[in-house]
C-alpha cells in the first residue's frame, strides 16, 4: 500500500536516521518498524483505551502487530511488519479526523471500521465515507456506512429509482435498505414501506406453517423485522403495521397490484423465479423506490433459474437485447437505454465489505474460494473424497 509521507512526518519513529532513510526509500513486507501515535490529550487516550484495553486487543488481533499504550495514556506504540504498522498508524490518524475520541467507542462499530479499513488495504478515506449517513426521524440514531461500497449503496438508493445490492452475507444490504426505508417513511417522502421476500427455506422444507397469512410469512420476513425492531423498537413497528404504513407482500398474491408512493425492499431476491422477478419490476407505479437485494452464492431454489441472475443479465446486456429485435428503432432504443441508466443501478459487494465479525468474513472468503475452485476443477469431488478419506 502507499503511505502518506505527511502522516509519516507526524510520527515519532523509534529508529536511527539510517533506518528512517531506509523506510522512506520503501521496505519489504519482512522488515519491521515501530511507530508512535500521540493523542491530543490524556482524556482522549483514556477514552480510547477504555480501561480494559479492548481497542488495543482488537488492533492486535486484526493486524497481527504489537500495540501498547504508555503509562501516561497519551502515546500508542505500534511495532511489527512495516505495512501493518503503517496501516495501524494511518487508521488512527483518519479515525481522529472523523470523530472525537472523547465520545467513546462501541466495540462492534470500532471492529467493523478497522476490519473494513484493513480489507481495503488501508486505501480508504474514513472521512469521505462518513460524509453520508442515514438518520431515523424522531430518534438520535445516525447510521454511517462502514465501507466504500456501503457508501455507494446508500447513494445509489437515494439517486436511483431501482437499486440492486448484490453480494455475500454480512455486507449490510438488508440493514441499510431497511434504515433508508424507515427514513423515507418517517420523513413522509413515501406513504408505505413494503417488505417482500421469497417464501423459500434454506435447504429445508418446513411444511405448512400454522396461523393466519401474516403469521405464516413472518418467519421469511424476520431479518427485515429484526432490523426494524433494532432501529425503532417493536412497539412502534407494530403501530406502523397496524396503520398500514409497513406492509409485507407475498409474491404469490402480487399479480395485479401497483405500488404507489412506496419504498419497496425485495430481500433474498436470488430466490425469486424469473417470472416472479418480472412480476416485481412491473409493479412499479409513481413516486416509488425499489431496492432489490440478493446473494448469488446462496440460491436455495430447487427448480428453475434465479430471477435476480436474469435481471442482472438483462440490465448488463440491454443494448444487445434491444438490437436483437426484428423491428427496432435506434432512437427508441437509445431513449430506453438512457432511461435505464438514469433510473437503475447495480452495486456489487465483495468479501471486503463483510461487516460481521472477523470469523464470518473468514468463512465467507473460504466458501467463495471453494465455489471458485469447484468451477475451475472438473475433478473437484474426487479430490475432496481423497483429501477427506480416513477423517471420519
Amino acid at each position: 500500500m502507499e503511505f502518506d509521507d505527511k502522516l509519516l512526518e507526524q510520527a515519532s519513529i523509534s529508529s536511527s536516521t539510517e533506518q528512517k532513510n531506509k523506510l522512506l526509500e520503501g521496505l519489504t513486507h519482512q522488515d519491521t518498524l515501530e511507530l508512535e501515535y500521540r493523542f491530543n490529550n490524556r482524556f482522549d487516550a483514556r477514552k480510547f483505551v477504555n480501561g480494559n484495553e479492548w481497542t488495543l486487543k482488537t488492533m492486535r488481533d486484526y493486524l497481527g502487530i504489537e500495540v501498547t499504550c504508555d503509562r501516561t495514556n497519551e502515546v500508542l506504540t505500534f511495532s511489527g511488519s512495516v505495512v501493518r504498522v503503517k496501516m495501524a498508524y494511518n487508521f488512527m490518524v483518519q479515525l481522529s479526523q472523523t470523530r472525537s475520541f472523547s465520545d467513546g467507542f462501541e466495540p462492534k462499530d470500532f471492529e467493523m471500521q478497522l476490519s473494513a479499513f484493513i480489507a481495503y488495504g488501508g486505501n480508504v478515506s474514513l472521512l469521505e465515507i462518513r460524509k453520508t449517513s442515514i438518520t431515523i426521524p424522531n430518534t438520535e440514531i445516525l447510521i454511517y456506512p462502514k465501507t466504500p461500497k456501503q457508501f455507494e449503496y446508500i447513494r445509489s438508493i437515494r439517486d436511483y429509482d431501482v437499486s440492486l445490492g448484490v453480494g455475500g452475507a454480512g455486507t449490510g444490504k438488508t440493514f441499510l435498505a431497511v434504515a433508508e426505508g424507515l427514513n423515507a417513511l418517517l420523513s413522509k417522502r413515501v406513504k408505505h414501506l413494503i417488505i417482500c421476500r421469497p417464501a423459500i427455506e434454506a435447504d429445508e422444507n418446513l411444511g405448512f406453517l400454522p396461523g393466519d397469512m401474516e403469521e405464516k410469512i413472518r418467519p421469511y420476513m424476520q431479518p427485515c423485522f429484526d432490523a426494524l425492531n433494532n432501529l425503532i423498537g417493536e412497539s412502534q413497528v407494530k403501530e406502523l403495521i397496524e396503520e398500514g404504513k409497513i406492509k409485507t407482500q407475498v409474491l404469490a398474491f402480487a399479480r395485479g397490484i401497483t405500488w404507489e408512493d412506496s419504498y419497496v425492499i425485495i430481500d433474498e431476491a436470488q430466490n425469486t423465479s424469473e417470472a416472479q422477478m418480472k412480476l416485481i419490476v412491473t409493479r412499479f407505479g409513481f413516486c416509488n423506490k425499489i431496492v432489490i437485494n440478493g446473494d448469488l452464492t446462496q440460491i436455495d431454489r430447487k427448480f428453475g433459474s434465479s430471477g435476480l441472475i436474469q435481471l442482472i443479465r438483462l440490465i448488463k446486456n440491454a443494448k444487445q437485447i434491444l438490437q436483437s429485435r426484428e423491428a427496432t428503432s435506434s432512437t427508441e432504443d437509445s431513449l430506453l437505454l438512457e432511461q435505464l441508466n438514469d433510473k437503475v443501478n447495480v452495486v456489487n459487494f465483495s468479501n471486503r465489505d463483510v461487516v460481521r465479525s472477523n470469523i464470518a468474513k473468514i468463512f465467507v472468503s473460504l466458501y467463495d474460494a471453494l465455489d471458485e475452485y469447484k468451477r475451475s476443477d472438473t475433478c473437484y469431488q474426487a479430490k475432496i473424497d481423497e483429501l477427506t478419506s480416513g477423517l471420519f
